[in-house]
């Protein structure tokens, strides 16, 4: 999931300094497909590890915290999405 994280953050800088050139929409754009693709990627991740996570841990603590740890790695990703949103509201205000 951090993985997803660093990919969604490094989309989210490339997009954030095309801004300055925001002529150049195309590559916002793309910037902004790509985080909502890695999105869905880590939404899959997310439930496969939930899934596995319920199936193979007896520990209840111990269950409870890592679906916790995962729910918070996965609202991060779920944050770029939100950012990917205001770049594509950018970029349709100033059109």
């Amino acid at each position: 999931m951090a993985d997803y994280i660093y990919d969604a953050s490094v989309e989210i800088n490339r997009a954030i300094l095309d801004l300055k050139n925001i002529k150049n929409s195309k590559e916002i754009l793309q910037a902004c497909i790509n985080i909502n693709t890695v999105e869905n990627l880590a939404d899959d991740l997310n439930h496969q590890y939930l899934s596995n996570l319920f199936e193979n841990e007896k520990d209840g603590i111990e269950l409870i915290k890592m679906k916790e740890i995962m729910h918070n790695l996965e609202r991060a990703v779920d944050c770029a999405e939100n950012v990917s949103d205001v770049l594509k509201a950018i970029i349709i205000k100033n059109a």
